[in-house]
Parts: C-alpha cells; sequence; structure tokens
C-alpha cells in the first residue's frame, strides 16, 4: 500500500504531465523519460541525512530516473524527497549487505542495497512542472 501510496505522491509532485504506468522497471513516465518510485515508510519525519535505498535485486530496471518517497507509518503524509538519474545513483550509492549499518544514521539493511543520503539528490522542482 505504501508503495502505491509513493507513486501517487511522486505523480503529483511533477505535475499533470506524469503518467502513472506501473511497469517491472518503471513507475511514471513524465517528459519522456522513465522513474520508478522508492518509498519507505517512518515513524518520523524524514531528515536529510536519512536514506533511500534500491534493493541490488531491482538494480536492473530499466528506468532512466529513481525518484525516493518518505511516507509516515499511518499511511497520511507523504514527502517527495527527490530524485537522482539511474545510472548516477549507482555511481554515488553505498552498497550495504543485509545487516550492514549505515554509518550516518540508524539504518540497518534488511536486505542488499544501494543507499543515498536523500541532501544528494536533486529536488522535483528542478524538473519543472508539466
Amino acid at each position: 500500500m505504501a508503495g502505491i501510496l509513493g507513486e501517487y505522491a511522486a505523480c503529483a509532485a511533477l505535475g499533470g504531465a506524469a503518467r502513472h504506468q506501473n511497469t517491472y522497471d518503471w513507475d511514471i513516465a513524465f517528459l519522456n523519460a522513465t522513474f520508478d518510485v522508492k518509498t519507505k515508510v517512518r515513524t518520523v519525519p524524514p531528515k536529510l541525512n536519512y536514506v533511500g535505498s534500491v534493493n541490488t535485486l531491482n538494480g536492473k530496471q530499466k528506468c532512466d530516473y529513481y525518484i525516493f518517497v518518505s511516507i509516515n507509518k499511518d499511511l497520511t503524509k507523504a514527502h517527495v524527497m527527490g530524485y537522482i538519474p539511474s545510472d548516477l545513483f549507482f555511481n554515488t550509492a553505498t552498497p550495504l549487505k543485509k545487516g550492514d549499518g549505515d554509518g550516518n544514521n540508524n539504518f540497518k539493511a534488511r536486505c542488499d542495497v544501494f543507499n543515498i543520503e536523500y541532501r544528494k539528490l536533486y529536488t522535483v522542482l528542478e524538473l519543472g512542472r508539466g
């Protein structure tokens, strides 16, 4: 449920030209590009040193960008944290193995992932509104 709500929040943040088209490789088409939305549920409001994650199994997805959303536990408030080109993501993100901790916060990987701090993302405002 949180994932689909994150996708709708990202669509709304991108604007009217964004089209929700959930496929294996991507979730949103916008300005001739494809975005895969990654959503995390949190018990506290997100901070810029918190991370967005991509499971290593999803590293073969064919999307142009990743867009990260943080949503509160009761699913009533979503924060679109930003986006990054997928190739830049894998060159910038920190790989973690299951159980590893991220030194910047209290995050513990539940599976093998690539993490990126929200502060390293581009704001969706930089894309322009459709």
